[in-house]
């Protein structure tokens, strides 16, 4: 009797495990980049970034963004190095890499400068009334292969998403299940980039607006996030699943400031001072995938130098 109530419960955990554990696609976060600013000499965590394929130039994958986080002259993309480049880095004893941008290595990712400016050859864009941007990365090398094909060197473990992979805003759905992936209050930026993944739904979303809200916290670090469809199971009989599809960008959340609050700097010490703090409402504002394709065309023109 034990047996069977013992196998009965491992069946059960089985299948919630196939239906309910398998909505998170790993490569979601391979998409997924760090973008950082420089802070007195030391590299802070701003926001977060992703991968579209470049169609007319395979090599520039189209990184895009918040609009408002290029609102600074420069920022910096950090991917984490395939072992092959980092064993060859030490083997060569060597700090960097120069093509185009330069890339310098830090322990097991490395980082490129990105210089924002509209002239003489212009490097960025942004859309016209939506929070999206985007920029050009280029990487000195994909991979290279010996003479049997097999891989000796590799830049980085990214990729990037294809057209195929995003779905639009007449495929979703009020109260589809969504995740999205980032670096709020800098978790996951230290060391190796490990983005955090977080899961809500669609609250909300109207025929007038160009916006659409999660129910879902985002914060600080969330901008640029890619929200992705959960992966469904399109075939139960054979469990055959439907991979996760981008479908929008979180921009920034619902909230509100509250002023001439009396707030305790340093729990260790007596002293009061009059601040602000921010309410979050639990709602993602997010733009939708359509907007970010239109943008993503006109970004493969940009210049990288």
């Amino acid at each position: 009797m034990k047996k069977i109530l013992c196998l009965s419960i491992l069946q059960i955990l089985i299948l919630y495990n196939i239906f309910y554990g398998q909505w998170y696609d790993p490569q979601s976060t391979q998409v997924t980049v760090l973008l950082e600013k420089e802070d007195n000499g030391k590299f802070v965590t701003y926001g977060t970034g992703f991968l579209l394929y470049n169609y007319e130039k395979p090599q520039n994958p189209i990184v895009i963004t918040c609009a408002h986080l290029l609102k600074r002259s420069k920022i910096f993309v950090s991917i984490n190095a395939d072992s092959t480049l980092i064993n060859e880095f030490k083997r060569q004893k060597l700090a960097a890499i120069k093509h185009k941008r330069l890339w310098t290595l830090e322990g097991n990712k490395i980082r490129c400068l990105v210089s924002l400016r509209e002239k003489p050859n212009r490097t960025y864009i942004t859309h016209s009334t939506l929070d999206i941007g985007a920029f050009l990365l280029s990487f000195p090398f994909n991979k290279v292969v010996d003479d049997s094909g097999n891989v000796i060197l590799k830049f980085v473990n990214t990729l990037s998403i294809a057209k195929s992979g995003i779905r639009l805003k007449e495929e979703a759905a009020l109260g589809d299940e969504v995740y999205f992936v980032g670096f709020p209050f800098g978790i996951g930026s230290f060391g190796l980039v490990e983005p955090l993944v977080r899961s809500g739904s669609i609250a909300w979303f109207s025929e007038d607006y160009d916006i659409f809200l999660l129910d879902a916290f985002s914060y600080g670090g969330n901008s640029g996030s890619p929200v992705f469809l959960k992966r469904i199971i399109s075939k139960p009989s054979h469990l055959s699943w439907e991979n996760a599809s981008l479908v929008g960008m979180i921009t920034g959340h619902q909230g509100i400031k509250i002023d001439n609050v009396l707030t305790q700097p340093k729990p260790d010490e007596l002293k009061f001072e009059k601040g602000s703090i921010e309410m979050n409402f639990g709602l993602a504002i997010c733009v939708w995938s359509d907007d970010i394709l239109k943008l993503s065309q006109e970004a493969m023109k940009l210049s990288i130098e």
